[in-house]
């Protein structure tokens, strides 16, 4: 519990005047005000836009969450190679949860949502590389962003 008789905060409750209000901004980071009568719909706008968090928590790990995504979407696409149709299959970074380790595998003709398909194996390996401490803490302890 946050204290007292406060009920634990999940940090997507809706805004309320009082308390403080985070949300990632244009460069990716987070910030935060004080929400008051004056700028509620503000605080309004940013949850109906699925960009306002209740407690600093839950915004650093959604907003990392996010970006990891984004960078390997970005990577993905800017090492592409070939025409990739992803219906005809590619390469995907997965985590083994057995094992404890980051795995490359092939999707065949299936995805899941959030994949972000490599056209190479190598491709996909090198991005796993580059991100490995983003993606290990990605799919253990910011999995509850997933």
């Amino acid at each position: 519990a946050l204290g007292g008789d406060s009920p634990e905060l999940s940090g997507w409750e809706e805004p309320r005047i009082g308390q403080t209000a985070y949300y990632e901004d244009a460069f990716n980071n987070v910030a935060s005000f004080e929400i008051t009568e004056d700028n509620l719909s503000t605080a309004l706008e940013l949850y109906e836009n699925d960009n306002f968090f209740c407690t600093e928590e839950t915004a650093l790990n959604t907003v990392r969450a996010d970006n990891v995504l984004r960078r390997l979407r970005h990577y993905a696409v800017s090492h592409r190679k070939t025409e990739t149709n992803m219906a005809d299959g590619g390469y995907t970074i997965t985590y083994n949860y057995d094992v404890g380790a980051l795995e490359v595998g092939a999707t065949g003709n299936w995805l899941a949502l959030g994949d972000m398909v490599f056209d190479t194996e190598e491709i996909a390996r090198k991005a796993m590389n580059k991100y490995a401490t983003d993606l290990i803490w990605y799919f253990t302890e910011g999995k509850a962003m997933m």
